[in-house]
């Protein structure tokens, strides 16, 4: 099976039933028919939201 294939394959199998990967953690759906810019942010939104994101260290800019 070419790859693209069985990642659709897996892809529906996880959206069909979420409940079955719960490892995963909870699925957030996206439109993905958006366009790219809204998709995006629609992506780091729900990433922000689930406080996903490391904390970034701050530089200290010399003046």
């Amino acid at each position: 099976m070419p790859v693209q294939e069985h990642v659709r394959a897996v892809h529906r199998e996880v959206t069909a039933g979420p409940e079955a990967f719960g490892l995963l953690g909870p699925l957030v759906r996206i439109d993905a028919s958006a366009d790219r810019p809204t998709v995006l942010a629609a992506a780091w939104d729900a990433v922000r939201e689930r406080r996903l994101l490391p904390a970034l260290p701050l530089k200290e800019t010399s003046r």
